[in-house]
């Protein structure tokens, strides 16, 4: 994976940075992210009870 030379390099600047915040007794969360994709309509049956108006 990945065909750039410095490539790593940006998991090492990670890594240290979170030893970092870690020896200085701050919290490091980690966050997995994936790319959206729409799973089909988002169209769904039912009712609306309001006594107001729905500005779409």
């Amino acid at each position: 994976m990945g065909g750039h030379p410095d490539r790593n390099a940006q998991f090492e600047n990670i890594t240290q940075l979170k030893q970092d915040y870690l020896d200085a007794g701050n919290p490091v969360i980690s966050m997995d992210t994936k790319k959206k994709e729409l799973l089909g309509t988002f169209y769904r049956n039912g009712s609306l009870y309001t006594i107001q108006t729905i500005q779409t």
